[in-house]
């Protein structure tokens, strides 16, 4: 690990992944002791507590774990934990960004907006008061299912990436079906995130989205913006986006059809937005994408 400024370390990508090119790794802890400042370089961390307490500090916050809580650290956060007693917890780590998962409909699951979007932001208002927690058989079920993943890490890549997909999918599931009965803002701003993420291509009017998630329009932006870094009608033109060009590199259909199965009023305004996200035209983009 490397030594940072302040006692804090680095926890370097080297250190936790054997092969560069395979970034998932597994680490149980029992009976784990105070840990100190660190930070991760460049991959995220899915934390499940076993059993046993302790004080997390996040940032300049923290907050009292106990035996089912579970929560994502995303890259180039700094934490720590202090108080153990008794603390025994379940890191999978991993560097979405090279993995590259294929997703699937995850993403119109409000559990995985909840668990793996929303949580993983640092700058989320109010993150850890809202987070949600596992029951004892499905902590069991859990623990089963990581330790599953950390005997085919060492030579079975890909069982080890399909057991680890198969985690995610439980862990959403659990996620959504706890939060469907509370009122909690990141659940509301989840669910219209998942809403957008299965039909891009309606109309998501902003007084509907204020009325679904119970906020002001102010309210509504400023949240989500909080957790998602953008407005929601930027998001859903993202969405949009990153739909077109789909459609573009592997269909026939013209712009106007194209702009029409995306949502976009008309191909003028898709072209617009198309150029303002990518820097270059719809059509630019398919006739490099067939070279």
């Amino acid at each position: 690990m490397k030594k940072l400024p302040d006692n804090r370390q680095q926890v370097e990508y080297s250190y936790v992944f054997n092969t560069p090119e395979f970034p998932l790794a597994v680490k149980i802890e029992e009976n784990a002791g105070n840990i100190t400042s660190h930070l991760h370089d460049n991959f995220s961390e899915l934390v499940i507590i076993q059993k046993g307490k302790a004080i997390h500090h996040v940032g300049k916050r923290k907050y009292q774990l106990t035996a089912g809580d579970i929560f994502v650290i995303g890259e180039n956060q700094m934490h720590s934990y202090s108080d153990t007693e008794n603390f025994c917890y379940c890191n999978v780590l991993i560097d979405f960004k090279t993995l590259k998962l294929p997703l699937g409909d995850l993403p119109t699951r409000v559990g995985y907006q909840t668990l793996f979007v929303i949580d993983s932001q640092d700058t989320a208002l109010n993150r850890f008061r809202n987070r949600f927690r596992l029951n004892q058989e499905q902590l069991d079920i859990t623990y089963k299912m990581i330790k599953n993943i950390e005997s085919k890490i060492n030579g079975r890549h890909f069982e080890a990436i399909a057991n680890f997909m198969l985690l995610m999918g439980f862990l959403c599931d659990c996620c959504g079906n706890e939060l469907k009965s509370t009122d909690i803002i990141p659940f509301r701003l989840g669910n219209i995130a998942a809403k957008m993420e299965k039909h891009c291509e309606r109309n998501f009017p902003v007084a509907e989205m204020c009325r679904q998630s119970c906020m002001s329009r102010a309210t509504l932006f400023r949240y989500f913006g909080s957790y998602y870094g953008v407005s929601p009608i930027e998001y859903l033109i993202r969405l949009r986006i990153n739909k077109s060009m789909q459609l573009l590199r592997n269909t026939t259909l013209s712009c106007g059809v194209i702009a029409q199965e995306c949502g976009f009023k008309d191909a003028s305004y898709f072209a617009m937005h198309f150029k303002k996200l990518n820097g270059i035209t719809p059509r630019e983009y398919r006739k490099r994408k067939q070279l």
